[in-house]
């Protein structure tokens, strides 16, 4: 129990400094579409969700 005292407070301090250093995501996805080519811009609206689903014909987990 002397132990985990210390080791908690160790295991906090580190988790503050890794979340000071964390770096924000830019939400604002760019691509363009597949078949006409376009630019394509996606950004969140608002209080409503973005849900965002990659398909591909191939998947690297299955070759595995």
């Amino acid at each position: 129990m002397k132990n985990l005292i210390p080791k908690a407070w160790l295991l906090l301090a580190l988790f503050i400094a890794v979340a000071a250093r964390a770096e924000t995501v830019d939400p604002n996805l760019a691509g363009k579409e597949i078949l006409s080519e376009k630019p394509l811009n996606i950004s969140p609206g608002g209080k409503k969700g973005l849900v965002v689903v990659f398909l591909s014909a191939h998947c690297p987990c299955s070759n595995s």
